[in-house]
Formats: C-alpha cells, structure tokens, sequence
C-alpha cells in the first residue's frame, strides 16, 4: 500500500496531458467549423426551407385584408454573414389591374446577418416580389412589390434552424401608378358642359405614408436544412 501514492500520482501525470489533448479541438476540428457546405457554421452553405404566416395588407379606400402565406425557399449563405435567398409562393395570386400588388409567387431577398452567433443569427433583409422570374429583374414590372424587415435563426442543431422574420410589403412604382389612375377615372363624372369633375378623390390626399406603411407587412415562421 505504501507504493499506492506514487502510482497514482505517475498516472495522473500520464493521463493529463491525454485528457488535455483530448478537450483541445484539433485542427481538423476546427477546420470543420469554417468548411464549405458542412452545416449551418460553414463559411459557405445553402439551406433548403419551408416557411407558414400570413401577410396583412390593406388597399386604397378598402378594409385591411390578411391571406396565408406559404413559402418553399432554396439559400446561400456566404461567411455566415451575407446571403441571399429565393422563395416560392404557390397560393399567390396576381393583383388587378385596379389593386396594389402585394401578393408574390416569387420573391428575391439579400440578408445580412449582423447578430451570427453559434445559437442564434439575426439578420436584416430586403427584396423585390413578382408573379415570374421576369419581373425579379424589373424593379418597375407590373406586378413588381418591395418588402424588408428582420429576421432570426435559432440554431437547434449543426444542420437545422428555427426561423422567424418579419417584412414590411411596399407596392411597386408601376402599381401604384396604375391603381391611382384607375382610382381617379373611376371617381371621374362629366357634368352638362363636357367639363370632367373628380369630387370623391383626389391626388394631393396621397403621400409616401400611404403606400410605405409597416402596417402592410408579412409574418412568417419555419424551418432550415443547412447543407
């Protein structure tokens, strides 16, 4: 028993610097972390995800409605800081010719990431809204609209994250134009001298507040698969 002491203290001696070695992340390790396309804290990745909500949005001269959104959405993400994603809408559907376009089948949106922590990532996003791809590219199309907000990520795993954003819709140039003409013909009378009197609508009542409202918005929650 007198040797017990000194046996244990040679085999503390050798497992120490094991377990020490062990706790201390190897450079394979680490380089896992900053890989491409590993998981969601690779420098470079992309995500498959799925998002529900529903976007509020009120026309000229009518009630606020809501209409539930559901959105496929394909992501690259680029140093865990920019990014930017493309999302599908199969429920929407175009606006009048006479209505705002807030409603988009197809929506383009650059992030940044300004929070991207290991738990949780929170970004700033901005975007255009269209009916096809062609209009992704026209900032003035038809159909156009503009939308940007905040969202978040909670990590729940090296591959799958939480997700929740918040996007105010502003309706595109081409539509505003559009529906305050038609909202003026319609308001539009002759009286007996051929002269065209616009008594229940009028121009100057409209300001940027009008359309840019946060008010006009789309909410959504869901889920990303990084890959």
């Amino acid at each position: 028993m007198k040797y017990f002491p000194r046996i244990a203290l040679m085999t503390a001696l050798i497992l120490l610097p094991m377990t020490a070695s062990a706790a201390t992340p190897t450079a394979t390790q680490e380089s896992e972390d900053g890989a491409f396309f590993k998981d969601a804290r690779s420098f470079i990745n992309a995500s498959i995800g799925t998002h529900l909500g529903v976007q509020h949005t009120t026309q000229l001269e009518s009630a606020p409605q809501s209409e539930f959104v559901s959105e496929l959405e394909l992501q690259l993400k680029l140093f865990r800081i920019l990014a930017v994603a493309i999302s599908y809408n199969p429920g929407a559907a175009p606006a009048d010719a006479e209505m705002l376009a807030f409603s988009s089948r197809l929506r383009l949106t650059g992030k940044i990431h300004f929070l991207p922590l290991d738990a949780i990532s929170m970004y700033l996003s901005a975007g255009l809204g269209a009916q096809n791809f062609d209009g992704l590219v026209d900032f003035t199309g038809d159909d156009t609209s503009y939308h940007g907000g905040l969202g978040a990520e909670i990590y729940i795993g090296r591959h799958v994250a939480l997700t929740a954003e918040y996007a105010m819709v502003v309706p595109g140039v081409r539509s505003i134009q559009d529906t305050v003409v038609t909202q003026a013909l319609d308001a539009a009378s002759v009286d007996g001298s051929g002269a065209i009197n616009i008594d229940d609508f009028s121009v100057d009542d409209l300001d940027p507040a009008t359309f840019i409202d946060p008010a006009n918005f789309q909410v959504t929650a869901g889920l990303r698969y990084y890959f």
